[in-house]
């Protein structure tokens, strides 16, 4: 490994070099997803608690044009939250209707993150999903929680004003306890439900080839690098699928 660190830091990496740096993410994410997640899960499940997290920046997975992104953080997504009981993800007010149905021409973000959670209880068995859910008692928070609830999430935490505590001030917006009526209501509905999709391990040819060049998620530090994830993602929801059928590391049968 050594001799070939410092070619990690050249301005353009050999096909080598490439293949060498794809391996160590492959290792790292490994070791981290388990060393870390997986042993708060192992904790929360011995000591009869139910871990829920989400992780950073899944909106953008991997985009070089930032400070930071999900991959450099975190890893692989499905690793991460191998072991979790409850996997999450955290809405920001990214879905807003301003944000989802307007085309991104630059491919920086995906709006298709809440499957990414959903996709990973699907394939790990997990009842339930969770979102730390922005949004508001308007229009656009009504927006953003049907947007994640139809996506798979079904445990939401809302970030609304439905009830005043002791000593605080003001009151709380009328529609705000209809809005917390509703997400407890389609939460438990969806919850004691279970996915319909029947999936086989059987990823396209594509996510197949690129996962075989450089193997953490898809290859995203490779190739087509965001553009062809935001693309997948794109294309995943026009055709309500899952993130699971692309990913070939689990073979499995959602129940």
């Amino acid at each position: 490994m050594q001799p070939y660190l410092p070619l990690f830091l050249a301005p353009k990496l050999t096909a080598e070099a490439r293949r060498v740096k794809a391996d160590y993410w492959d290792v790292w994410s490994g070791i981290f997803g388990e060393s870390f997640y997986g042993v708060q899960a192992e904790w929360c499940a011995r000591n009869g608690l139910e871990y829920l997290v989400h992780l950073n920046h899944e909106e953008l997975m991997l985009n070089l044009s930032r400070g930071e992104d999900l991959i450099r953080n975190e890893g692989d997504f499905f690793r991460d939250l191998r072991h979790v009981q409850i996997p999450g993800i955290d809405n920001l007010n990214q879905l807003s209707p301003a944000a989802v149905n307007g085309e991104d021409t630059t491919y920086a973000v995906t709006n298709n993150f809440p499957t990414l959670a959903s996709s990973a209880a699907h394939l790990f068995g997990r009842p339930r999903v969770w979102t730390e859910g922005g949004g508001g008692t308007g229009v656009d928070g009504k927006f953003q929680l049907d947007y994640q609830l139809v996506r798979g999430v079904n445990a939401p935490q809302i970030r609304i004003p439905a009830i005043r505590g002791a000593g605080m001030s003001g009151e709380a917006p009328p529609q705000a306890a209809m809005l917390a009526w509703y997400t407890n209501r389609a939460s438990y509905l969806l919850a004691i439900g279970r996915p319909a999709l029947r999936l086989a391990p059987v990823p396209n040819v594509l996510g197949r080839s690129i996962y075989q060049t450089a193997p953490l998620i898809f290859a995203l530090a490779v190739a087509y690098r965001w553009q062809i994830t935001v693309k997948a993602a794109a294309a995943l929801d026009r055709n309500h699928r899952e993130w699971s059928e692309l990913y070939p590391d689990e073979t499995h049968v959602a129940r």
